[in-house]
């Protein structure tokens, strides 16, 4: 009951409480792991990520309270190739106890439980000696997941919550780029599969561009051949400019996972270009016929905003839609 308690500004992500209830330790987009009092307060950097990793989410206390299950992921596997790991929160070392595997958490029961695609699946687990022994044993089918997330839960009495899987889950494996016709017929693009995430045809309509896991690429319908366009911080939501030149899109950064608008040359010829700086983070989401840059902004009290860059980039950022209503996409 009552009114909700900001804990601290811009944090967010997967989070798990201390056994004795002080602290919070949470994951956000950069991979990074935080500390923050459970009463509210700034949060403190635990465990930053090792180059070439993207990065640890999801961590779950042991009983203990000197460890926690961390999700390991790697920017160069699928998410059927994640790991689960250990975090020594006195060494700050992490081991990996077993892949592929996401969503750890400690039962009571003595097992480390964890998921698989849209399967559940449990092992014995010693915490004291944080090892664990025997072959880990299917315990549940059909949970709804989404790209190494399973969406389940356990109570501290160990009872499971979870959604059961309506549909194909959504995997970095099975997303592909389709033609459809007016028929509504898919025809594939390419043959790859991976983590796509919204494509964009070029305006003379020969490449597209589209986010894969955190990198914007470009495909080349009559070569068939990919090329690595921006890799820094999570890059995502490409838009082509009206003369097909550039590219703008977002990119995530920072501790808090800040959202900023970028723009680089389609030809590869040069680095990216920060466009803009403002004070909420803002993506990319088309151009208008005038040339100007539509923009969505996410805003702490008013959700999503509709933001306008004149097409020159001369005058300051100006509101299309403004409320408290989510305006976004």
């Amino acid at each position: 009951g009552g009114e909700p308690i900001v804990l601290c500004e811009g944090c967010g992500g997967p989070a798990t409480w201390s056994p004795d209830g002080s602290e919070i330790i949470f994951g956000d987009r950069t991979g990074s792991l935080w500390r923050v009092p459970a009463a509210g307060g700034e949060p403190a950097i635990l465990k930053r990520p090792e180059t070439g990793e993207l990065g640890f989410s999801r961590p779950a206390y042991l009983p203990d309270g000197r460890a926690v299950l961390v999700e390991i992921r790697s920017r160069s596997e699928p998410a059927s190739s994640y790991a689960i790991g250990l975090l020594d929160l006195e060494t700050l070392e992490v081991h990996t106890l077993i892949r592929p595997g996401t969503n750890p958490v400690f039962a009571k029961s003595g097992h480390l439980v964890f998921a698989r695609g849209d399967a559940l699946y449990a092992v014995a687990f010693d915490p004291g000696r944080r090892e664990m022994s025997g072959q880990p044993t299917l315990v549940l089918e059909g949970v709804s997941e989404s790209i190494g997330n399973a969406q389940s839960s356990f109570s501290d009495t160990g009872t499971l919550a979870f959604v059961e899987r309506s549909e194909p889950s959504l995997t970095a494996e099975n997303l592909a780029l389709v033609w459809v016709d007016r028929q509504g017929t898919p025809i594939p693009l390419s043959e790859r599969r991976d983590a796509f995430w919204r494509p964009r045809l070029s305006p003379d309509g020969t490449r597209v561009a589209v986010g894969v896991a955190g990198r914007i690429e470009i495909y080349d319908i009559e070569t068939e051949t990919w090329q690595l366009l921006s890799a820094s911080g999570w890059s995502h939501s490409p838009v082509w400019t009206p003369d097909g030149e550039r590219i703008v899109f977002g990119e995530r950064s920072g501790p808090l996972w800040f959202d900023r608008t970028y723009s680089i040359a389609a030809d590869f010829s040069g680095p990216a270009e920060q466009l803009f700086d403002h004070r909420y983070p803002t993506c990319p989401r088309s151009f208008s016929p005038a040339g100007q840059l539509v923009l969505q902004e996410a805003h702490p009290a008013e959700q999503e905003n509709i933001l306008l860059m004149s097409a020159g980039g001369d005058r300051p950022l100006e509101y299309l839609v403004r409320g408290d209503s989510d305006e976004g996409e």
